[in-house]
């Protein structure tokens, strides 16, 4: 896997959802040495959950030059591979043709800055700009007929300029468009990954997983409203949260009846309740983090919550006990009662 690769395929600004997809799976599969890659067409169709003519297409696009109207990232080689040696091999190449999204920088303070969209106004035959009751006057020579301008750079102080977005230097500052839940998770779990080689990485975005992920951004969107930082600040906190825990990061020693340590996926993260306990440092097992407790039983920690829940049904189990003890049968025992013996006598 080339993680350059899918890093700089997560970031490209490519129009069809359906080719960004594409181009994540082969990115995630080219060899980060030789560039190469090849999968069979019914893989492609798994990973990315599209069908085979959408598949094609995508596939297509890709691969035919910037010449030709497409976009250059494959190339197509006459080599072949696969058990049957009838899998065409491609060469992956990241493109500076295509721009790309930086990667957006998360404030601390948890504050958004909402996107706007380039401002493009009609311009009468009057040559001025109506808004309401207001007129503004064209700064510049009026041109006949009705034609697209762009608004007049704002002053520096900040007026004109939708939130009074400028630099230090008074230019404009165009806020970057909001990248795509998804491609943000992907990104965010490839740093996880980077630094904790033992969690398993995202090799197939199927549509179920694009679902989980759009209802836990809906959950982060109501965590973030009563913490006050934003939906993209809660999966931060979140994948953060998971390198303090021992447990999900296969650390703790295996309890009694398991083999191996217990390790985190995507999968359990994407859990609702999962989500959230680990957002609240539920399983953060670091000393003098929280009144943890160890359970080597199960190989997990657990909070002051699950403590006291725990506490709760030990009690109850120990007065059951102690009412068996005492000649109570406990509830569901058989008992043969006189009035409702069937024996003759």
């Amino acid at each position: 896997m080339s993680s350059e690769a899918l890093s700089w395929a997560i970031r490209a600004r490519i129009e069809k959802s359906s080719t960004k997809n594409l181009l994540m799976i082969v990115a995630d599969l080219a060899n980060h040495v030789t560039g190469e890659v090849f999968a069979s067409l019914g893989y492609l169709q798994d990973a990315t959950g599209l069908s085979k003519r959408t598949v094609l297409a995508a596939l297509d696009e890709l691969a035919t030059p910037i010449e030709h109207g497409g976009l250059g990232i494959l190339e197509r080689t006459d080599e072949r591979k696969g058990a049957t040696n009838q899998i065409p091999v491609y060469l992956f190449h990241m493109r500076p043709e295509i721009p790309a999204i930086p990667k957006a920088a998360v404030r601390k303070s948890g504050a958004k800055t909402t996107p706007f969209p380039k401002q493009v106004q009609k311009r009468p035959e009057t040559g001025d700009i109506l808004h309401g009751e207001e007129v503004q006057k064209r700064t510049t020579e009026p041109s006949k007929g009705n034609q697209e301008e762009e608004i007049a750079p704002p002053s520096p102080n900040g007026e004109g300029t939708p939130h009074g977005m400028i630099d230090l230097f008074g230019n404009p500052v165009d806020p970057e468009p909001e990248q795509p839940i998804e491609h943000f998770v992907m990104e965010r779990w490839a740093e996880l990954k980077a630094a904790v080689p033992v969690i398993p990485g995202i090799t197939v975005l199927s549509q179920a997983r694009l679902k989980t992920i759009h209802a836990r951004d809906a959950d982060a969107a109501s965590a973030g409203a009563k913490l006050g930082i934003s939906p993209r600040e809660v999966w931060v906190r979140v994948f953060e949260a998971i390198p303090r825990s021992g447990w999900l990061c296969g650390r703790n020693p295996p309890g009694p009846n398991y083999s191996k340590p217990h390790v985190t996926d995507i999968d359990e993260v994407l859990r609702p309740l999962e989500f959230l306990k680990i957002l609240e440092g539920a399983h953060d097992d670091r000393p003098g983090s929280r009144p943890q407790k160890y359970d080597p039983d199960s190989g997990r920690s657990y909070g002051p919550v699950e403590q006291a829940s725990r506490s709760v049904l030990a009690d109850r189990r120990a007065r059951r006990a102690e009412s068996r003890e005492r000649g109570y049968p406990g509830r569901g025992a058989g008992v043969d009662h006189p009035r409702l013996s069937h024996n003759p006598g």
